[in-house]
């Protein structure tokens, strides 16, 4: 489960049907997380937390492992991962 906390409020902006989070990365300029996801197949992706708006979005396919989302150090919105059975 991923909580926001805002003006002293607490808010789910996003819950495993599956399993824990794992894996949680910070854009360098703090408006995304990465963090990684089972899927309902149980093959885990990545995903990203737009911190602003709470839309998330899946940046890998759920047909394969996908672990360790690392941030670009320039800070746009791109990251390098791996991939595995």
């Amino acid at each position: 489960m991923a909580v926001r906390h805002e003006n002293q409020t607490a808010e789910i902006i996003a819950q495993s049907l599956v399993d824990d989070f794992s894996d949680l990365t910070w854009s360098p300029d703090s408006q995304w997380l990465a963090y990684v996801e089972a899927a309902t197949n149980t093959f885990v992706q990545i995903k990203v937390l737009h911190i602003k708006t709470g839309a998330i979005q899946a940046i890998t396919s759920d047909h394969y492992n996908s672990v360790n989302p690392t941030w670009n150090s320039d800070g746009k919105c791109s990251i390098s991962f791996r991939t595995g059975c």
